[in-house]
């Protein structure tokens, strides 16, 4: 509708169905009438898939690769695994790619950078991956900075900087 997808009982797959829609919601009704689906509006290229209308295979693997996601989103930290929580919680299905970019990131960043940004993402109500990735980012140019203190410093010397004597006043 307009964009965005909705799903169906998977029974209805492949079947005509009607669809009414206002500003705020999206009825599917089958052939006879009977409304077989309601979904809140989604922008443009949003998904909307409802749990019960998964096949029953696929509602196992599902809850199977959350759960695996959740457990690996633990092991980097409270706030990771806190963070996963949630974002299930908020984005539902769409979370999966999400948490999988996010302990993708174990690749680049230490355990502790991707947790202290979850955290960050946590504590403002943020579930996107880009955000962790960006906060992660930052830690690591953070931690660099630290480690090489000498190269932060303005140089007081160099051939190119006249000497303070040549301003005279």
């Amino acid at each position: 509708v307009e964009g965005a997808h909705y799903s169906v009982p998977c029974e209805y797959l492949g079947l005509e169905v009607t669809v009414h829609c206002d500003m705020k919601m999206v009825r599917v009704f089958n052939e006879n009438g009977k409304e077989i689906a309601v979904h809140i509006r989604q922008l443009r290229g949003r998904f909307r898939t409802l749990e019960n209308h998964l096949p029953e295979h696929k509602r196992w693997s599902q809850l199977r690769l959350e759960s695996k996601l959740k457990e690996r989103a633990a092991h980097i930290g409270k706030d990771a695994s806190s963070w996963a929580e949630k974002v299930f919680n908020e984005r539902g299905l769409l979370a999966i790619r999400v948490l999988q970019g996010v302990i993708g990131l174990s690749r680049k960043y230490s355990p502790e950078q991707i947790n202290y940004a979850c955290g960050m993402a946590l504590n403002h109500h943020v579930f996107r991956y880009r955000t962790i990735q960006e906060l992660c980012e930052r830690q690591r140019l953070k931690v660099e900075r630290k480690e090489r203190p000498e190269e932060a410093a303005l140089k007081q010397e160099d051939e190119i900087i006249r000497p303070l004597a040549e301003y005279a006043v």
